[in-house]
């Protein structure tokens, strides 16, 4: 239904997700500064809104679930596309932020999209920057969540064995991991994880028994999405699914604030988690 429009070297176009980029995150703080317009599908209000996708000058996916639909759509618009999906590794959040500075450097035909000498040089200087906020970040998050168990989901976000690594890197006590299959943008994580931590567990949600597993913990769980807190009983969790649109370094920043409000602030499972199917008859 998007039809090819002149190309707006002042628009970006995201697709594929479900939530919008949050306004702090990287991408979107970058595109402020170069007075870039963003749109995305959950933005749009009208008709005339949707048609507007189409004058993006490049278009990005940051959810892997949306990838193929979104570079088809590229190709169909004659787009470059790019496929940044979030992370918790710092190199990689680099390296995603090198490709789209170089991308709007080339669609806007300017030496210095961010107005100092180099990309690299601008790069590496905020890059530097960022990396000291999210080690400050996690060093008080981890002052005040302690040794308490943590455990989260791939619902949360869909590089939960990245997340978990991170964590654990920064001396949280993540014990369980709940996820159906391992995404081979994991598979690196995976190895790590399997050598480091061994003793992480990862359990399917998809399994029958999960049914009927009891739901309840005896000592303060902090759980990181909805389904962790469903499976674990615990009362004490992170209410987002997706994602939630954070992305980079402020995503990572966001996830250590978010952990600590749920630490300190208790919530009820059963009003805030829908459960699918809700009314419907059993067939076991």
């Amino acid at each position: 239904a998007v039809q090819e429009r002149k190309a707006d070297p002042k628009c970006v176009t995201v697709l594929g997700s479900d939530f919008v980029l949050d306004e702090g995150s990287d991408i979107c703080r970058i595109l402020k500064k170069n007075e870039i317009l963003l749109r995305e599908i959950p933005t749009c209000e009208t008709w005339e809104d949707y048609q507007n996708l189409g004058e993006g000058s490049l278009i990005l996916n940051c959810y892997p679930a949306g990838k193929f639909g979104a570079e088809k759509q590229a190709e169909r618009l004659g787009r470059p596309f790019l496929y940044l999906p979030g992370s918790f590794d710092y190199g990689e959040i680099k390296e995603e932020l090198r490709k789209l500075l170089q991308e709007l450097q080339t669609g806007q035909e300017q030496e210095n999209v961010l107005g100092i000498e180099t990309i690299s040089e601008e790069l590496e200087a905020f890059c530097k920057r960022e990396i000291i906020f999210c080690e400050a970040a996690a060093g008080h998050a981890k002052a005040i969540i302690g040794d308490t168990s943590i455990v989260l989901d791939y619902l949360y976000h869909p590089r939960p064995l990245g997340l978990a690594g991170f964590l654990l890197k920064h001396g949280f006590h993540v014990t369980t991991v709940y996820l159906d299959s391992v995404s081979p943008e994991e598979k690196n994580v995976f190895d790590w994880l399997k050598i480091h931590h061994p003793d992480l567990e990862l359990c399917a949600t998809i399994q029958a028994k999960m049914r009927v597993l009891p739901r309840h913990t005896e000592e303060k769980v902090l759980a990181i999405g909805q389904k962790a807190a469903w499976f674990s009983g615990s009362s004490y969790f992170v209410n987002m699914v997706q994602g939630g649109g954070l992305w980079g370094f402020d995503g990572i920043r966001r996830t250590l604030e978010l952990m600590t409000e749920a630490f300190l602030e208790e919530k009820d499972p059963e009003d805030l988690i829908i459960r699918k199917g809700w009314g419907c008859e059993s067939c076991i």
